[in-house]
C-alpha cells in the first residue's frame, strides 16, 4: 500500500513576517494534503494549538504523540509531534539535548498500516551548532538501532539543521538510510528560508520502503506560514 506523509517545521504557529497566528492556515494545508502520517516540528502547546489538535482529531487524525522538550520565552512547551490515521502500537520520546540552550528530542512511534507490516516513525529537530549535531548523531544512531532491525521499515523526518550535509553523509554511510527527494529527484531539496529557499534543512529519510512521489509545497498561499517549507512524500510500504 501507499502511505502519504507530511513533514513541516511550523514556526510555533506564527507567520514568518507578521507574527500572526497561522493555525487556521496550517489546518487548511494539512487537510488539503491529507497525509496519512504527519511530522511537525516547533509545535507549541497553548490554547490555540489545543483547538487545532482537537479539529484534526475529529477530522481524520485521531492518533497523536508529542515530545515537547523545549520551553518558549512565554513558558509554553514546544517540540515535535506525530499525527496519524493509524493506531500507535509503541511510542517513546527521548531527550537528545547537548547543551543548556537547546532542548531537543527524538520522538518515536510504531504503526501497522493495512498491510500488517510494522512501520517505525521518528521525528526530530536538531541543534543549530555542528558540534551538537555530531553528538546527536551518535545518540540517534543508538536510539534508532535499539528500536528497529536492519530489515524493518522506517521513516525519519524533521528539521535536521544540517547546513553542510555532513550528518546526511553519516546517515547514508553509517545507518544505510536514504532520503526521499535525493532518491527521486537527485537533490536534497532546499526548504529554508521559505521566502527564497537556499538550505536543505528539512528531510525525509527512509529504510526498507520504496518512495514513489516527493513534493515541496511552494504554494504562495502557504509559503509564509513559517520560515520553512513543508515536504510531502508518498512511499510504498
Amino acid at each position: 500500500m501507499v502511505v502519504k506523509i507530511l513533514s513541516y517545521n511550523i514556526h510555533k504557529g506564527r507567520a514568518l513576517f507578521s507574527r500572526q497566528k497561522t493555525w487556521e492556515s496550517i489546518y487548511e494545508l494539512i487537510h488539503t494534503v491529507n497525509a496519512d502520517i504527519i511530522f511537525l516540528q516547533e509545535f507549541i502547546q497553548n490554547e490555540d494549538s489545543d483547538g487545532f489538535l482537537d479539529r484534526l482529531k475529529n477530522a481524520n487524525w485521531p492518533h497523536k504523540i508529542s515530545g515537547l522538550n523545549s520551553k518558549s520565552l512565554c513558558g509554553n512547551q514546544y517540540g515535535n509531534i506525530i499525527l496519524s490515521k493509524f493506531l500507535f502500537q509503541k511510542t517513546n520520546n527521548s531527550n537528545i539535548s547537548t547543551n543548556a540552550f537547546e532542548s531537543k528530542g527524538l520522538l518515536y512511534a510504531q504503526v501497522v498500516p493495512e498491510n500488517n507490516t510494522p512501520l517505525h516513525l521518528f521525528c526530530t529537530h536538531l541543534d543549530l551548532i555542528a558540534k551538537g549535531r555530531y553528538k546527536q548523531f551518535s545518540q540517534l544512531r543508538s536510539l534508532i538501532t535499539a528500536c528497529t532491525s536492519a530489515s524493518e521499515n522506517m521513516l525519519f523526518a524533521g528539521d535536521f539543521k544540517d547546513w553542510n550535509c555532513e550528518i546526511h553523509d553519516k546517515f547514508k554511510s553509517e545507518m544505510k538510510l536514504r532520503e526521499v527527494f535525493e532518491q527521486l529527484k537527485g537533490i536534497l531539496v532546499p526548504t529554508s528560508p521559505s521566502i527564497l529557499p537556499v538550505f536543505s534543512l528539512d528531510r525525509i529519510y527512509y529504510k526498507g520502503i520504496k518512495p514513489v512521489k516527493a513534493i515541496r509545497v511552494f504554494d504562495k498561499k502557504f509559503r509564509f506560514l513559517s520560515d520553512h517549507l513543508p515536504l510531502v512524500a508518498e512511499v510504498h510500504v
